[in-house]
């Protein structure tokens, strides 16, 4: 399988986690914000959340992908 599919894969996955846990680290610090124990954004923490699972998804897949290369190679002579 080409590289390209494996990135959008990995950028979908990424976007569909990234949507949940960014929600849920936004819902989760603007409740903690408002009792006064964080000074950090909720907005910032969710996009951090959001934009990290987006790397992730897209890094896994690119290094699945890496792997497989790798294994084609070695099996020819």
């Amino acid at each position: 399988m080409a590289v390209l599919p494996r990135i959008v894969k990995g950028l979908l996955y990424g976007t569909v986690i990234g949507i949940f846990m960014g929600l849920a680290i936004y819902l989760l610090t603007g409740s903690v914000v408002s009792l006064g124990f964080i000074t950090v954004s909720p907005t910032l923490l969710g996009g951090l959340t959001f934009t990290s699972c987006i790397v992730a998804g897209v890094g896994m897949e690119y290094a699945n992908w890496i792997d497989e290369q790798e294994k084609e190679a070695a099996k020819k002579p």
